[in-house]
């Protein structure tokens, strides 16, 4: 049984038989109106769009790898990490979010280093917000508590110059509407606006300034990012199903590897190792550890809610914790096994949620004690089960 069945068995566990009927009855009419297929378009629509603002984000890391045939070499610019600042977000409960960039490039020398943050973006309405977001973002670098958990997490003594770029679809930034966003902001002269072509893996300014003269010239003629291999498969905060599968091709590559009988199944602490590997974030020691352990937490209970992972004793062939669940054996099925058991699952989830809500808003108990039924209903969690 999900989130959901527990929310709305919860509900209907506290009204009064004849007011349960009414209840069910409507849950079930509005759960009828609902168009599933809508829901699961929107749904893989939302996870086409992480995955293409995972490819940008990787196009910007390329771009600027550490490798001599990277077209960013030369300008001194390197890939540092992804999702500067990322980890203030989820240790630091109840205070307001910090706003942080996807990517940031360091430019070090004698101690000190000139940074380029890069947000990336892909879907939605490119525009005033994607620029907003840049300003948001030198606000909290700026705060010398950020400040300094930068300096210690790219090794150097003093940051001296920050350059903010917004990265998106080269059909979007182009789109931009730059005299008015010029107008409502007053764009600073260390902002500027980079386009990526998916298809030609061609990164270009569009708009803005870069400072920085070796990097201006770059990406005024266009940067190849498809010279390096891609040297990120996800990163901390990317969506549940990107993550996995990454993770779910290179467990059974490993096992393969090594003539493992048992090539799909896996322990808790083998997919910790790889889901902690694969990161490239800032954060380290206990702060390090505790998010992973969450993340990993939260994604085997992901992949056993929609029956791509299983930890039934039965249905294991070894001493392990997990098994893959998918029919064949090659990695692509395994793929495509997990991308479409969860979009059905969080449709059907996402399904009963909308439902649910439809119905509660407007429903009045009549049986129900208003005593027994007000103590509990403020106490109700709102919500729905996280995606």
């Amino acid at each position: 049984m999900s989130r959901i069945d527990d929310r709305i068995e919860d509900y209907r566990s506290r009204l009064h038989q004849e007011d349960r009927d009414r209840f069910d009855e409507q849950y079930n009419d509005a759960y009828d109106e609902l168009d599933e297929n809508a829901i699961y378009d929107e749904l893989d629509t939302t996870y086409e769009r992480e995955e293409e603002h995972l490819e940008i984000v990787t196009a910007i890391a390329s771009a600027f790898h550490h490798k001599p045939i990277a077209d960013g070499y030369e300008t001194g610019y390197r890939f540092a990490f992804t999702e500067p600042l990322e980890e203030q977000n989820s240790v630091e409960v109840g205070e307001e979010e910090v706003k942080n960039g996807d990517v940031i490039l360091a430019k070090e020398d004698d101690g000190s280093a000139k940074v380029c943050i890069v947000e990336c973006k892909s879907g939605g309405a490119a525009g005033r917000d994607w620029a907003k977001k840049l300003e948001q973002i030198e606000e909290v670098v700026g705060t010398d508590k950020y400040r300094e958990v930068l300096r210690d997490q790219l090794g150097v003594d003093e940051i001296v110059f920050e350059q903010y770029v917004v990265c998106g679809k080269l059909t979007q930034i182009v789109s931009m509407d730059y005299d008015r966003i010029d107008n409502d902001l007053d764009i600073p002269p260390n902002y500027a606006f980079w386009g990526y072509d998916l298809g030609d893996q061609q990164i270009v300014q569009v708009h803005g300034n870069v400072r920085d003269q070796r990097l201006a010239g770059e990406v005024n003629d266009s940067m190849d990012a498809g010279k390096v291999e891609n040297p990120i498969e996800f990163t901390f905060s990317d969506h549940p199903l990107t993550q996995l599968k990454a993770l779910a091709e290179r467990l059974i590559n490993t096992k393969r590897k090594e003539e493992d009988p048992h090539p799909f199944e896996f322990s808790r602490s083998g997919f910790y190792d790889a889901f902690d590997d694969e990161l490239q974030v800032g954060f380290t020691g206990d702060v390090r550890d505790k998010l992973v352990e969450q993340r990993v937490d939260s994604l085997l209970e992901t992949g056993r809610d929609v029956g791509f992972l299983t930890s039934e004793p039965d249905r294991l062939n070894s001493s392990r914790d997990y098994r893959i669940l998918f029919q064949g054996q090659s990695i692509k099925a395994a793929k495509q096994a997990a991308e479409d058991k969860y979009l059905e699952h969080k449709t059907e989830v996402k399904w009963k949620e909308r439902a649910f809500e439809d119905v509660k808003s407007d429903f009045q108990p009549q049986q129900t004690r208003l005593g027994e039924w007000d103590s509990e209903h403020d106490d109700e969690e709102d919500g729905g089960e996280n995606e």
